[in-house]
């Protein structure tokens, strides 16, 4: 439901980004006008499923890293959605792929050691 209802809410907003989830922890990258990001940070704040919230960077950026995803794996379909859902692991292989493919330093980092992290 989680997934479902941001990429829906930011399908309207224009922010993209990408979800990795592992067991109960989650890495989130944010990108868009500063307005709508810091609407969505503050709904995701205000959220009481979520705590220990912390933010790594808050930058301008040159371009979107995920100009094409509205958030997590993609726009997916029902079944991918179904997957993400049941997964409690990190797909690894997705971890290095997603990391190759960034340009901002910090976010390339957060991400290459999530999945490290995630790989223990």
């Amino acid at each position: 439901r989680l997934l479902k209802k941001a990429r829906e809410r930011n399908d309207r907003t224009g922010v993209t980004g990408v979800l990795l989830y592992d067991d109960f922890s989650f890495l989130q990258v944010l990108e868009g006008a500063p307005d709508d990001v810091q609407r969505t940070l503050a709904r995701i704040r205000r959220d009481p499923r979520h705590t220990s919230l912390t933010v790594v960077q808050d930058a301008p950026i040159e371009r979107r890293e995920f100009s094409d995803w509205s958030m997590a794996y993609g726009r997916g379909d029902s079944v991918e959605i179904d997957r993400v859902r049941n997964a409690r692991k990190l797909d690894r292989d997705f971890v290095r792929l997603l990391a190759a493919r960034l340009s901002q330093p910090a976010s390339k980092v957060f991400v290459q050691q999530f999945g490290e992290r995630a790989a223990r």
